[in-house]
């Protein structure tokens, strides 16, 4: 969403060569066209779905932020990870660039994705991402809290709101970290709204500033620079609520039915409110169209703060770094999980999550149940483990049985091969996962063993990446969800499975 992309650099892909210079030569009123220019890589992500080649190196991640170490006594940081393999997406070493007693709050985003709300297993959560992000990034930062919120469809991000305001407000500038796909860009889109004064969709309040809000896609590394939008002041804050409410109390019923069913839309409409915002915008280069009596512009107070979104961090042991966007489509999951796809291996089988993650059960001394939770659209499959290896090398990339990879010979040339891990624990009972097996990008998969039998697995992954061990399990008894066990076809399975 940041640098340009060199206008000659055609794509042979595209259907019938049409251009796609993103300008607009409308004028209107004297401002300019109401259609923002965008880059052509941004707009090959919206309406292509592909990224022109462009990437941020761990190098260049580090230097962006470098200039900003002046103000990190001055900073929050927003640290986004994902529940659904966390901590696989963990931002690491952070506290190695950061002083002592640094304040951080933690986002957990993506909660829409978790099958269960239930507050003890939130609370259990809660308390397990914090352990593990101290121990392996914040160890010696201030951790002030952690937010369960979705982005995608705004649960949660009040609360983190509020919290935000109550504890930074005047205090400094606040940054959005995180690895590439945890959702930064759409959280730091939330974000523009109750911190910003954004109006929903655009990055103005009155609707002439010609801006589009940041380019959001499943692609890793969407954002490749530091997007920056001024706070409101804490007094533009509290005259936002007060017109607000006088807003909202002030209709009739009828006025009411016809109107928007977000109260927060209405104090956008207030002049006032526009001014103070338009003169922000103004002052940080954008055109909003209306004259101001102080010709040479508008210059912002040097106490001005403000909130950064940041390029996600190329962490080496996320297997969707690894992936192309119709991969992506298949493996990142768009709706809440279902605890309802159980298998049952014995000793010497192998259950595959497409050509991802191989899990093999090695030796026990009975039966184990595995529950997986994964995209819809990822397939399972299982087979002998004295066949995975023939089976992989014949359908992966070459057929749609495991679907991801795919591309044929060429992509599997440059896809990393699988290697192993080994994972050993102890059953707790058969109503109770004994652990979770988290994989990058994929999920995690729930392992169930009898009381006190003892079992060892090898995982397999791209190159042995993003493979995480939980103990205790998220969600230890949703094995007993699992249905009646089939009689036909595949028995590995329960009705619950399908």
């Amino acid at each position: 969403a940041l640098d340009d992309v060199d206008s000659n650099d055609d794509d042979d892909d595209d259907d019938g060569g049409e251009s796609y210079l993103i300008e607009d030569d409308e004028w209107k009123d004297g401002l300019k066209a109401r259609k923002p220019l965008v880059c052509q890589r941004c707009f090959h992500l919206i309406n292509y779905n592909k990224a022109l080649h462009a990437t941020v190196t761990e190098e260049e991640y580090w230097k962006h932020l470098g200039p900003l170490r002046a103000s990190w006594k001055k900073a929050l940081i927003l640290l986004v990870v994902d529940v659904v393999d966390f901590p696989t997406n963990l931002l690491p070493n952070l506290d190695q660039m950061l002083p002592p007693g640094f304040p951080v709050v933690i986002v957990a985003n993506k909660k829409d994705l978790l099958p269960d709300q239930d507050e003890k297993v939130l609370k259990r959560f809660r308390r397990h991402i914090i352990d593990v992000a101290t121990q392996k990034s914040l160890s010696g930062c201030d951790v002030r809290g952690l937010h369960f919120v979705s982005a995608k469809t705004g649960e949660g991000i009040d609360s983190l709101s509020r919290n935000v305001i109550n504890l930074w407000e005047k205090k400094g500038d606040i940054y959005l970290l995180g690895c590439t796909n945890v959702g930064k860009s759409t959280l730091f889109n939330q974000l523009l709204q109750s911190l910003c004064g954004c109006r929903p969709g655009v990055l103005n309040t009155s609707g002439t500033a010609c801006s589009p809000l940041p380019t959001i896609s499943r692609l890793p590394g969407t954002t490749l620079g530091l997007l920056s939008f001024p706070l409101l002041s804490s007094g533009k804050r509290r005259r936002l609520v007060t017109q607000q409410k006088k807003s909202f109390f002030s209709r009739d019923d009828e006025d009411f039915g016809a109107e928007s069913d977000y109260m927060e839309d209405d104090f956008f409409r207030e002049e006032s409110v526009d001014d103070e915002l338009d003169e922000i915008l103004t002052s940080i280069g954008y055109s909003t169209g209306r004259p101001k009596e102080d010709s040479k512009g508008y210059s912002p107070p040097l106490n001005r703060f403000w909130l950064h979104d940041t390029p996600g961090a190329v962490n080496g042991n996320q297997i969707p770094n690894l992936l192309t966007m119709n991969e992506l489509k298949c493996v990142l999951p768009s709706k809440t999980f279902k605890s309802n796809k159980t298998f049952i291996l014995k000793p010497k089988q192998t259950l595959f999550l497409a050509g991802l993650a191989r899990l093999d059960y090695l030796n026990g001394p009975s039966s184990v149940y595995f529950t997986v939770y994964s995209s819809h659209t990822l397939p399972l499959h299982t087979t002998k483990t004295e066949n995975a290896r023939s089976l992989y090398e014949q359908h992966a990339g070459r057929t749609n049985l495991l679907k991801v990879p795919s591309g044929g010979e060429e992509r599997m040339a440059t896809f990393p091969a699988l290697k192993p891990r080994g994972v050993s624990f102890v059953g707790v009972n058969l109503g109770e996962s004994a652990l979770d097996i988290v994989i990058s990008g994929v999920g995690w998969v729930a392992v169930t063993a009898a009381a006190q039998h003892e079992v060892e697995l090898l995982v397999h992954t791209p190159a042995g990446k993003g493979v995480f061990v939980r103990k205790p399990s998220l969600f230890p008894y949703d094995v007993r969800k699992r249905g009646k066990r089939l009689k036909k076809d595949d028995n590995t399975r329960f009705v619950g499975a399908l």
